[in-house]
């Protein structure tokens, strides 16, 4: 499903495809050089025409940066899409490179953005709940707390043992419960682990329905 005017830290992104985690995807189609490639069409002289799509590279790059802005961990994808006319995409030599390498942002030409979202789409839908690197290390950071708390009661209430013994058989517990929730999350951040026969329907749905939604 794509929106309109999503809004990162303030800033409004022209559209963003909507993830099935709930992160967007940014994507930018706004393109203000237009000048630049009729120049170009027009020009006869090898140098003229090296200097405009120097020119038009710089523009693309420029356009990346921007795109970089609308992008937030928390509630988009980490790349973001800078979509630029096809006349533009086909004289560009260096700027698809140095807009990823520099920003993050891929450069895509308008006519194929539409397979391409599509495609990301199904990707993620069938690899997307890969654990985020920010998801693991706070279910880590809960794992190694509560193995302290484990640590402490053995060597401090346990050993002691008497009547003592059971608040720490019940504080055990209860870290012992948190440590599983936080395994269960590490397992599977966003849904119930599914087996690839139960997935398969339900990504073709979710395709066909976003297709459809993209297409009116």
């Amino acid at each position: 499903m794509l929106e309109r005017d999503f809004k990162v830290d303030g800033k409004s992104v022209e559209f963003a495809l909507v993830l099935p985690n709930s992160k967007r995807l940014p994507i930018d189609s706004k393109w203000t050089a237009a000048d630049l490639v009729e120049r170009l069409d027009k020009s006869t002289g090898v140098d003229a025409e090296d200097r405009l799509i120097a020119e038009i590279e710089r523009a693309v790059v420029a356009k990346a940066s921007e795109v970089a802005k609308y992008r937030n961990p928390a509630t988009t994808t980490d790349i973001g899409i800078a979509a630029v006319p096809d006349s533009v995409y086909r004289v560009c030599l260096k700027a698809h490179l140095q807009a990823y390498e520099q920003w993050s942002v891929l450069i895509v030409p308008y006519s194929m953005v539409a397979p391409y979202l599509l495609a990301f789409y199904s990707i993620h839908m069938k690899y997307g709940q890969a654990l985020e690197v920010s998801n693991l290390q706070a279910y880590l950071s809960v794992i190694d707390q509560e193995l302290k708390i484990i640590d402490g009661d053995l060597e401090g209430r346990i050993k002691e043992a008497g009547t003592r013994a059971n608040n720490a058989y019940e504080s055990i517990k209860n870290a012992l419960a948190r440590i599983r929730m936080s395994a269960e999350n590490l397992k599977s951040p966003s849904m119930d682990i599914m087996e690839p026969t139960d997935i398969a329907p339900r990504e073709k749905e979710a395709e066909k329905s976003w297709w459809a939604t993209a297409q009116s």
